[in-house]
């Protein structure tokens, strides 16, 4: 699988906040088929930093 999404980020702030190493990995495949847009507003109810949010 191409994590196209998860690929873009900063590579330095996703190593900074990143609490499992798959997070962003299984992030971008549950998102495959949401049609976010620039805009948007995301809710994070989870424990942690938010970096899956950002």
């Amino acid at each position: 699988m191409k994590y196209i999404k998860s690929a873009k980020y900063d590579k330095a702030l996703v190593k900074e906040n990143l609490m499992d190493p798959n997070s962003m990995k299984i992030l971008d495949e549950l998102m495959q088929d949401v049609p976010l847009k620039s805009g948007m507003r995301v809710l994070d109810l989870g424990c942690g930093n938010g970096l899956t949010s950002i």
